[in-house]
């Protein structure tokens, strides 16, 4: 399984709905994550912040469904703009920076093909 963070903005629709009937989303959107093989690690409000309302640390087996599911709920008008970012460990960050070291030897910078270097 892959994390993800998941931040977005809530519409106004969402707002409206919520004063009016106060609930708590996470009883409806956990089952529907699970339901595309996404598991939920933690869900914030963060009220205060300029360009998002929420942000969420998600596990997922496979990118595609998540992805789906993102969709399947933006197109709900739940959201004006939400996102999903691919988060690493500080583990499997060495591994893509070892990945680019090993890289290096066979890189030529444009500088030094151009003999700038």
């Amino acid at each position: 399984m892959a994390k993800y963070v998941l931040m977005g903005k809530y519409s106004n629709e969402f707002s409206s709905a919520m004063v009016h009937t106060p609930q708590d989303r996470m009883d409806v959107v956990e089952p529907m994550l699970i339901n595309f093989g996404v598991k939920l690690i933690e869900f914030l409000y963060i009220p205060n912040n300029p360009n998002d309302d929420f942000i969420a640390i998600v596990d997922a087996s496979e990118e595609k469904s998540l992805l789906g599911a993102v969709q399947m709920v933006f197109a709900s008008g739940t959201f004006t703009r939400v996102n999903a970012f691919r988060a690493f460990s500080s583990g499997e960050m060495k591994e893509i920076f070892q990945k680019g070291h090993d890289g290096m030897s066979s890189f030529i910078s444009a500088k030094k093909a151009a003999g700038f270097e």
